[in-house]
């Protein structure tokens, strides 16, 4: 019994990998001023840092569905495992780790002073995509049933202290994480 138990949930959780790519979307351009742009922040966040960051693949299928046009300025190094890409669009720079190795990825969205939005408002948004609290370090959640992700969000971006960083941790669980 256990093992049929063990056999569903693996087959469940391939699936919940599978379905973020299916999710993804146009994403509506951000407005000068940063009024009304913490959504669309969040939701580039959850597109490009989140679901675009589950498996190796998501990432340009999330670049080509949002409607942005993002360009690659940084190629990450193969070799270094340290390597960043760096990707820029007009007002977002996404940094991210290109390396899936030992199921740990980093990546970060910056957004400049022009577009910014109120940073207590990007904190509400960020609790609405999470339904979790956050702590004094941020969001701490299960995005899927294999991938936990951490996520915080400070005042100051790339060269502009006066714009936004969300920055996003993700980890792949595997069964070993669901305490079986």
């Amino acid at each position: 019994m256990k093992r049929e138990g063990l056999v569903i949930l693996v087959g469940f959780s391939l699936l919940a990998g599978c379905d973020n790519a299916a999710d993804f979307g146009e994403i509506a351009p951000l407005v000068a001023g940063g009024e009304g742009n913490a959504s669309v922040v969040v939701e580039l966040a959850d597109q490009f840092c989140v679901r675009g960051m589950a498996e190796e693949s998501a990432f340009g299928t999330a670049l080509s569905r949002s409607g942005w046009t993002f360009r690659r300025t940084q190629r990450g190094d193969p070799s270094n495992s340290l390597s960043l890409e760096v990707w820029e669009s007009d007002g977002v720079t996404i940094i991210r780790s290109p390396h899936f190795d030992q199921g740990f990825r980093v990546c970060s969205l910056g957004v400049s002073r022009e577009f910014a939005p109120d940073l207590s408002e990007t904190a509400m948004e960020l609790t609405r995509l999470t339904s979790v609290v956050p702590h004094d370090q941020g969001w701490d959640w299960r995005p899927s049933l294999n991938q936990r992700a951490k996520i915080d969000v400070s005042q100051g971006a790339i060269d502009d202290p006066e714009g936004i960083m969300i920055f996003v941790e993700n980890y792949d669980v595997g069964l070993s994480g669901l305490g079986l």
